[in-house]
């Protein structure tokens, strides 16, 4: 199960000011619920790529009996203090540049251009580029995690935490190093020839990484699990 995130990206016409609403991330916890109440009767693996990694802490912090692990996907960076304020700085400046016609277009054509290379299905990289490319949307992403404190939200988590990041990543396999020892549950893993959207990058062995995580740490003796070929684990 997916879960996207309300205001991102289709609708391009948005505001500066609608787009740095902040009650929109909020808005996603309720969908998670209605979603996992839905399709599930038991704890879930919450997998979060970027600020979907934090925004998933956030549901584990609040909503611990539902939340049987998780997997932190470029999202093991602490934006506080210096790293806090570039970051600001360069989400505000994305969503100037949002604002001129023609350099959110060539962003925007840039990503799907990047996609299209990109090893996935067509029809995936059609779902991701329908659901709509908004550069204002990275920027109010970079200028809402400046100065959280998501660590001592993460700490209270006592359940299996994978902090899985791109090997080319710039910032978050080193930020894991220092992050993991800090953690009750906390391992690392790399996805090899792939930066932080590494998700996109290297689909199959992300996916491989989380299924092992999943049948090994999370739901270690579950019957119920099934490996990648769709064996009992």
């Amino acid at each position: 199960m997916a879960a996207d995130k309300p205001t991102r990206g289709a609708d391009r016409n948005r505001t500066l000011a609608d787009q740095a609403d902040p009650a929109a991330d909020e808005m996603l916890l309720p969908s998670l619920d209605d979603i996992l109440g839905d399709e599930t009767d038991k704890p879930a693996l919450v997998v979060g790529q970027s600020l979907g990694g934090y925004l998933a802490v956030e549901y584990a912090a609040r909503r611990p009996a539902w939340v049987a692990g998780l997997v932190l996907s470029g999202a093991s960076a602490d934006y506080r203090g210096v790293l806090g304020v570039t970051t600001w700085v360069a989400g505000l400046l994305n969503r100037i540049r949002a604002a001129i016609g023609p350099l959110d277009r060539r962003f925007r054509d840039g990503v799907k251009a990047d996609l299209e290379d990109g090893p996935l299905p067509p029809d995936i990289v059609a779902t991701v580029i329908n659901g709509g490319i908004s550069l204002a949307g990275y920027g109010q992403g970079a200028m809402a995690l400046a100065g959280l404190d998501f660590l001592t939200k993460l700490r209270s988590f006592d359940d299996p935490v994978l902090l899985l990041n791109g090997a080319e990543d710039r910032l978050n396999p080193d930020a894991a190093e220092t992050l993991e020892p800090k953690l009750p549950a906390a391992e690392i893993s790399v996805v090899p020839d792939a930066g932080h959207t590494c998700s996109i990058e290297r689909p199959d062995k992300y996916t491989a990484i989380i299924r092992e995580f999943a049948t090994e740490r999370v739901w270690a003796g579950d019957d119920d699990v099934t490996d990648e070929s769709g064996s009992k684990a």
